[in-house]
Formats: structure tokens, sequence, C-alpha cells
């Protein structure tokens, strides 16, 4: 996408001589931050436009053109996709809205892609509001972010659905002083997508950090790939998603079809792919800057086992506790202070101060502000603290001048983030800027700070775990599995897969379903065959605590009447934690599994952790970490424990089962956990 991104020549098909005109602008704004590179007018309407001559069309250009803006109207555009293939351009950028975002307008996006195709070029938009290489100077866009006289350059590069507040949220970086790279309005997304120009920016070696703005994903089982090399280059994965998926969810007859929703399969493979979600703007700008500010080798690696955490210096008893208090709410520790940090504070601090994290240093620094620097000093440099927060009050834009130096010694000496609070008194803008200039943090908001500092904690564990993300299976070679209708046919295939299933017999007769119970050992179960009568337990056709012949022969009548004398299934009945462990095919990612409280627990808790397939060992035990699923396994009120290896062990067989086998859905509820076992007693396949 080099050409794309960063071309030698321009057309613009249809521009303007009205530089205010949506098609005007992207003359004048190239102009205006400089392009370097050839631009070409196409309109048979001028002869010049603004001195430039004008082509009649595009078959009358020269040869070697890297990109083709068409600003014609939409049914325009498949004419200018045709006629620039036939010209040798590769790549055709279109901003005309009227395709499939408007009622009328999916033929016409059709029949631009077809054109495309036949063409041999490929697509940016329709819809699109161009894009920005701001080293480049390539400004291929009507977007407003080109009003400005000059654009900041920098690591960030954002990638967006949304032309106008994608282009909203990368003028507030750029206010900020957060250089930018690239920018581009995916529009429509009827060719290229998202996930293609995230592929291309993570191997860009200008690019630290990628933000992109998500409505819904095409290929999205390709953003794992994308998170694993993200993890690999050293580049951060920022994402704001809003809406609802177009394509929908399937109408299913599972919990499992039912429960995934948009919102919480985004999440979770968002974080999966080692991508930090974000859901306002203040966090946004806050995110962005940290990660454009602080290098990842400083991001905080906390542990609260080790000790590792925060360490907080404040001015203000009120604030540290507040600092404190926000940090347990996240999980974030604080750093716990070697013995001689403790005794170095306390020989600064006065009686009524504490030594301790949070260090409250009172107000008497500010008639002895070397006080502060010397405390300051001794809590940066605790092995311990991977992250400083420094509150300042009322009067923190007098002190800060005062340890200025001081703390620009400490920011370029030490590997550790340091965020600081102006609450009150803010610091003059020369100060200010000075010190953002330097890579420290800037806040108003102690909560912000810890917020802040807490995302750069949660940064470095996602790289590490996008850097272990398996290869994705080719699912293209599944195979079919054997007789659907089948309970013993099925799941002798799926246990070949290492699935384990609760001893079931199928029956055709009460005689035959006795001799079964006896082979079992009462108490048994009874139930119609689920993969034949969906909702069994809807039509009453399930029997439990059977623990006779007797009541086998009675549950044996009714479960028949019911099944139409069809199979009935003798099974032995397992009793243990009960779990939910689903696979479906997700319209944006693929198969995604979901996992949590199984049986009746399913609606009382509704309480579910997802992952798209492949599924490790690793996250399997993360999935049973972030449910209520893990304390009832651990023996929640004294009741017995759960075989967690053997869950874990059941999560990767399915995992296995549904790279293995061509299905749509694939759902075992419940999966009894035992002090020894998981097996699963209902099936349901698609």
């Amino acid at each position: 996408m080099n050409q794309l991104f960063t071309p030698n020549s321009i057309a613009l098909v249809g521009a303007s001589a009205d530089s205010e005109k949506l098609s005007g602008r992207p003359y004048r704004y190239l102009r205006k931050h400089g392009y370097e590179g050839d631009i070409y007018l196409v309109n048979p309407s001028h002869d010049t436009i603004d001195g430039q001559p004008c082509y009649d069309s595009v078959g009358e250009l020269p040869a070697g053109v890297d990109l083709a803006m068409a600003l014609v109207p939409a049914r325009l555009t498949p004419q200018v996709a045709t006629d620039c293939g036939d010209a040798g351009i590769p790549y055709v950028l279109v901003i005309a809205s009227g395709f499939s975002e408007t009622e009328d307008g999916e033929a016409l996006e059709a029949e631009l892609l077809d054109a495309a195709h036949e063409a041999g070029v490929r697509l940016v938009g329709p819809n699109s509001e161009g894009l920005v290489n701001v080293p480049d100077k390539v400004g291929a866009s009507f977007s407003s972010i080109l009003k400005r006289d000059a654009l900041v350059p920098g690591g960030l590069s954002f990638v967006t659905q949304s032309g106008a507040f994608g282009g909203a949220l990368f003028q507030l970086t750029q206010d900020r002083g957060i250089g930018g790279n690239t920018w581009l309005s995916t529009g429509n997304e009827a060719d290229l997508t998202t996930v293609d120009f995230l592929r291309y920016l993570v191997e860009d070696p200008d690019t630290d950090v990628v933000v992109s703005y998500v409505e819904s994903l095409t290929r999205g089982a390709e953003l794992l790939d994308v998170g694993r090399r993200a993890a690999e280059t050293d580049t951060d994965l920022v994402a704001i998603r809003v809406g609802e998926s177009p394509a929908g969810r399937q109408a299913a007859a599972s919990h499992t079809g039912s429960i995934a929703s948009d919102d919480a399969v985004y999440d979770a493979v968002f974080a999966q792919a080692g991508i930090t979600s974000v859901w306002g703007v203040d966090e946004y700008v806050d995110t962005v800057t940290a990660l454009s500010t602080v290098p990842s080798t400083a991001y905080p690696d906390v542990d609260a086992d080790a000790g590792r955490g925060i360490g907080v210096l404040s001015v203000s008893g009120g604030a540290a506790v507040l600092i404190a208090d926000t940090c347990h709410r996240l999980g974030l520790p604080l750093a716990s202070f070697a013995p001689e940090t403790v005794a170095a504070i306390e020989a600064e601090i006065p009686a009524y101060g504490s030594a301790t994290n949070p260090v409250d240093v009172t107000g008497g620094i500010i008639s002895q502000p070397e006080l502060f620097e010397r405390c300051m000093r001794s809590v940066v440099r605790d092995d311990a603290v991977e992250a400083v927060v420094l509150q300042f009050g009322n009067s923190g834009g007098e002190t800060i001048e005062t340890c200025k130096a001081e703390l620009l010694d400490i920011q370029a000496t030490y590997d550790v983030p340091l965020a600081v609070v102006f609450t009150g008194g803010q610091p003059a803008p020369e100060t200010a800027d000075e010190l953002r200039d330097a890579g420290v943090l800037l806040f108003e908001d102690p909560v912000r700070a810890v917020r802040t500092l807490e995302m750069l904690a949660d940064r470095r564990r996602a790289r590490e775990r996008a850097a272990r993300l398996p290869d994705r299976g080719d699912i293209s070679t599944r195979r079919p599995l054997p007789d659907g209708g089948s309970w013993q046919t099925v799941t002798d295939a799926l246990a070949e897969q290492g699935l384990a299933f609760a001893r079931t017999r199928s029956v055709d007769s009460a005689d035959a379903a006795v001799a079964a119970a006896d082979q079992l050992g009462y108490p048994v179960a009874m139930k119609l065959n689920p993969l034949a009568v969906e909702h069994k337990s809807e039509v009453g056709g399930v029997r439990v605590g059977l623990a006779d012949a007797a009541a086998v022969r009675d549950a044996y009548d009714a479960l028949a009447t019911v099944a139409d004398d069809g199979p009935v299934l003798v099974q032995e009945q397992v009793d243990g934690v009960e779990a939910i462990v689903g696979v479906v095919d997700d319209p944006d990612f693929g198969p995604v599994m979901l996992v949590g409280p199984g049986g009746v627990f399913v609606e009382l808790f509704d309480d579910f952790a997802y992952r798209a397939l492949p599924v490790t060992e690793a996250m399997a035990r993360e999935m049973l970490n972030e449910t209520v699923l893990g304390e009832l396994l651990d023996g929640y009120r004294g009741a017995a424990p759960g075989d967690v290896d053997a869950l874990v062990s059941f999560l990767v067989a399915v995992s296995d089962a549904y790279e293995t086998f061509d299905l749509a859905e694939l759902e075992c509820n419940p999966v009894v956990v035992t002090s020894d076992d998981a097996v699963a007693v209902d099936l349901l396949v698609r």
C-alpha cells in the first residue's frame, strides 16, 4: 500500500474550480500543505483550474499515476474505476456518498465494486473523506483536518469508519501536540477494509500507535493476526468501537447464539488481540497521549504479589486517599516500599505526614521545596515502583517552578512513567509545554491519572498476550460431522477430538431403558435426543433422579409419547459444577467460544467469557477466571470443588473439534465438572 499512502502522483478526477466545494478542497489542501508529487486535474468542463491544466479524461493522463481521487457524483464512479484500470492506476479513493449507507444505494455500490474488480484497481470507500499522510504532506482529503495551517508529524496513525468524528478526534491530538503520521477514512469499505489498513500500519516503521474508530468489521477473524504482529513490531493498537454489526445475529435455539452479543464479543476479541478499547473523548486523549509519550519499555510491570506497583507522592492527604481508592477500584496495586525508602521519607517530612505509600508530604513543601525533591527521588528509585503519581495542590503552579529541574532530571534518568497532577493551581503554559516535551504526563484530575497508568500497565499485559496468540487454523479443510441425528455417532466423533460425555444409552423400549439403567447405575436421567428435539424441557422431554426400574419405565412411557416413539436416551446422572461451553460463527470474527456458568445458572448469572478460536490452555484458564464459574469451581461456600484442569482440557477439545468438523454451532450445556472430570450431558450441533 505504499503507493496509496505515499503516492508520487495523484489524479483528481472531477476536480472543481471552487475551492470551497468538497470536490475542490483536495487540490487546495494538497497545495497548501506542500505536496511535492505531481497533481493531475481531470475535468472536461475546464481548461485550467488555478493555472493548472485540466485533462478531459483519465485516459489522457501520463503513465504511472499512483492514486486517483474520484470527486464525481456517485453514479459516475463505476466508469471512473474502469477508466483508472485502463490507465494503470492501482488505487481509487471514492468520496461520493449515496451507496450502501442509503436504502437505494446497495446496487450502485455493487456495480462500483464489480467495475473495480474487473479493472484491477483497489477501492478506498466509497463515502470516504480521504487520507492524510502528515510527513509526506499528502492531503488527499476534503476533511477539515487540513484547514490547519500546519500538521504536527509524529507516530500516531488513525483509521476511522466515521470521517467527521474520526477527524475531530485526530484534531484533538494535534491540539495536544501529539504528532500524527497518517489519517484515513475508510467509508463503506466496499473493497479495502479497516483490517487491511491495520495490517499495513503495524508494519509501518513511522507508526507507533494505531487508533481505529470501528462500527463493524469485515474479516474480523484476521484481527488476531494483526494483534500478534503489532506486538512483534512494538506497535500499540487502540480502538473506539460503537454501534452494532450490520450483519446482525442469526436467530438460534441455543443459549450460545442468543447470549453472544455484539458488544461482548467485540470487547473480548479486541482484548484477545491486544487492543486497548476506549469509550470516551477524554479517555481517548489520555490514552493516545500516554502511548505516544511513554516508551513501551517503561509500561508498568505491576504485580501485587511481588509488591510492584504505583508510587504516590502528594501534598494533600485527601488527594492521596482518593488516588489510593482509585488504584484499589481498578486493581492497580500500590508499590510496597522498601524499609530504606520509608526511613528516608520519614527523615524528611513532618511527624503528621505519612511516609508509607501513598506518601503525604504535607503542605510543608511550600516553604521547603527541597524536601519534596528528596522524597520524590526516594520514591522513584525504589525497585518496587513501576510508575509515579505526583499530586500538587492549589499552590502547584508556583511549587513546580522550584522543583522543575529535579523533576526533569528524574524523568530523564529513570525509565518510569511520571504522572503529575495539578488540581487547583495550574503551571504556566510554557512550563506545561516543557514538561510534556520531556515526557511527563500532566493531569488536573488524579482519577484520570491513575486510569491512564492502569491503561499502560494493561498495555504491557496485552502485548504479552498478543505475542502468544496461536496461528489460526485452516477451517477450509473441515470435514462433515458424521450423521448429525444420532447421539452415539456424533458424540463418538467428538470424543475422538477429546470431548468427554456422560455415559449414555439410546433405547427404543421400556425394557431396554431398564437394562440400560441397571448397567449405568441408579439414579439415572432420561431425555429425548437433544440432536433431534430442541427445547426438550419445554415439551417435558427431560426426567432426572430416576432411582429405580419403575421410575425408569414410567419415564420412558412419558418420553416415548412426546418423542412420537423415537429413541430415548438413558444417561448416568452426574452431579457437580455446571458450565456452558459453546462456539458460534460470529458474522464479524468467525468462530467464537463462550464459557460461563451452565444449566439453571445461565440466566441467573448472565456472566460469560469469550475468545475467538483457536483457544489454548492458557486462554481457557483466563476465561474461567473471568467469570463467576471460577469461584464455583473453587468450591464456593463449602461446595465440592471442580476439576479445573479437566474443564480446561474440555475447552481446548471443543476448539479443536470446531476446527476439525464443518459446523456453524456447537454447544454443550451443561458440562458437569466433578472432582476429577468434566463431562457434557447435553449437546447441540448445527
